[in-house]
């Protein structure tokens, strides 16, 4: 990752939540547990009188593309997006008031991937303003400076070197490529500038427009932004699952949406090519050959913007839809291993054209999902994606904290015993928690059907075990011995921390 940060800021405790997702259409926010993260907050003030203490807000703090309206990047609806998501965790804001009147008390604040309006200058000085509710002594303790550049913090904790991360920098679905972005927000606010000047002449205006329009044209949302924002908002609208099922896989994702619905066909396809928009012409040639059922995708209904996907995947992809158009059946052409990368896309894609059992259609996708990634119920274990994480950020790096898969870890980095420490902050988010026995064993097949077909978030709330949020809190903390460990753990309704089994760590034990 190049030159690493400076090492220069000091604290005794270090508490980091992450993907909190703040906002959502009325009704379907997926952030739960207001009450019990003011409650936790609130108790972090005492002791920070003593005690060096920081708060640190790891990234997705609000979302920006959840919801129908949604756009890529808009600068011109931050404010009042940020202002909605706001008033919705209310008591937070509150309770972050009162932990930052604590001298020793410090509020750092971090960027992922959903928020990206917060690199806006203007967008990050109303959020410190809200924080702080205006007063200058609590500003002076929020750290929001990496809010432009999505900048890592990086600290000390008892001697011990802290680094803390969203975790998307090395997503290559979601990777924010930055420069362009920062000459999207320059030529904004230039423009903004000209077209507030009463003596701006109209080719001033014109000049300013076009240079703003060309530095759009310049960046380009990643894959991850554009699925949500293209695909899962419309249908998340209806069923709301698909926002809740987590680690976000693209390709998983867009196998459920097809064996849910195969008309989703025409919004799925032009995902496939990478380079070139294929959504139509497939469409156009799957029917004429007869492989498209009736009324699944009309001319015209796929977007034409291609996007862009990562070279492995994109060719992949490519290749299936393209022997899909040559009349040969996917699953008969990708190898084990390739099958098990997409995540039964492929089978995904043959299902929904040739109209093969739609509920079996759902385990498949369920199945390939599970065969991918690592349980819930294995914290001590770290998934392909936080292995990826901890690849990228080398050095002596005693605790490496992340957050953005949204499940909770805690092992040993890459070198085994006398390596630093790598946690995942988790989420506080629902989450659909599914395991094997829940696709494969009857009885809970049909409660995971329920799930799948709950119309509203509330629905969802009320189907017990398989839907929840772990509420999870990363710290890292001196003891009185002056041992530095990081633990994990989840808010209870109190806001009291309940211990996850497992992930008491110690730098160097």
């Amino acid at each position: 990752m190049g030159e690493q940060p400076k090492r220069d800021e000091e604290y005794d405790e270090v508490h980091i939540v992450s993907d909190l997702h703040w906002g959502g259409p009325p009704g379907g926010e997926i952030f739960a547990g207001t009450h019990a993260m003011a409650r936790w907050i609130a108790s972090l003030a005492p002791r920070s009188g003593a005690r060096r203490v920081a708060l640190v807000l790891g990234g997705d703090i609000v979302d920006f593309i959840a919801g129908p309206n949604a756009a890529y990047f808009n600068p011109d609806t931050a404010i009042s997006w940020l202002d909605a998501a706001l008033a919705g965790v209310a008591p937070i804001v509150d309770a972050i008031k009162t932990f930052l009147d604590s001298e020793n008390a410090r509020l750092v604040l971090l960027r992922g991937n959903h928020d990206v309006e917060l690199a806006l200058p203007w967008v990050s000085e109303h959020l410190v303003e809200r924080l702080s509710g205006g007063v200058d002594a609590r500003k002076t303790r929020i750290d929001a400076t990496r809010l432009q550049r999505a900048d890592a913090l990086s600290c000390r904790v008892g001697g011990k070197w802290v680094l803390v991360v969203h975790g998307n920098a090395q997503d290559e679905y979601n990777y924010v490529d930055q420069l362009p972005l920062d000459r999207v927000i320059d030529a904004y606010e230039k423009r903004a500038i000209v077209r507030s000047k009463p003596t701006s002449s109209a080719r001033e205006i014109a000049d300013a427009d076009r240079a703003y329009a060309e530095a759009k044209r310049g960046w380009s949302p990643n894959f991850g932004t554009r699925l949500v924002v293209d695909v899962l908002n419309f249908i998340k609208a209806r069923r709301p699952f698909i926002d809740l099922l987590k680690p976000e896989s693209p390709s998983a994702l867009l196998s459920l949406v097809l064996a849910m619905n195969p008309l989703n066909v025409a919004a799925a396809l032009p995902f496939l090519p990478g380079s070139r928009p294929l959504g139509v012409p497939l469409l156009e040639a799957l029917r004429s050959r007869g492989l498209l059922r009736a009324g699944a995708g009309a001319p015209g209904d796929a977007p034409s913007v291609p996007v862009a996907l990562p070279h492995t995947a994109s060719r992949r992809l490519e290749q299936a839809a393209l022997d899909l158009h040559d009349n040969r059946r996917p699953l008969d052409l990708v190898s084990e291993a390739t099958s098990a990368d997409l995540l039964g896309f492929p089978s995904a894609i043959t299902r929904a054209l040739f109209g093969l059992d739609r509920d079996e259609a759902m385990r498949d996708g369920i199945r390939s999902w599970l065969a991918a990634h690592s349980s819930f119920d294995k914290p001590g274990e770290l998934a392909k994606d936080d292995r990826e994480i901890d690849r990228v950020y080398s050095g002596n790096i005693d605790f490496l904290v992340a957050g953005h898969t949204h499940i909770a870890r805690c092992a040993r980095r890459r070198g085994g015993e006398g390596a630093g420490w790598y946690l995942n902050s988790g989420t506080w988010i629902r989450l659909v928690r599914l395991h094997p026995e829940d696709v494969d064993v009857e009885a809970r097949w049909t409660l995971v059907r329920r799930v799948l077909e709950a119309p509203t978030i509330a629905a969802l709330d009320a189907l017990g075990d398989i839907v929840g949020s772990p509420r999870n809190v990363a710290t890292i903390a001196t003891e009185p011995d002056g041992t530095v460990v990081g633990t994990l753990g989840s808010a209870r309704d109190d806001g009291s921390i309940a211990p996850i089994a497992d992930t008491r760590t110690g730098a160097g034990a």
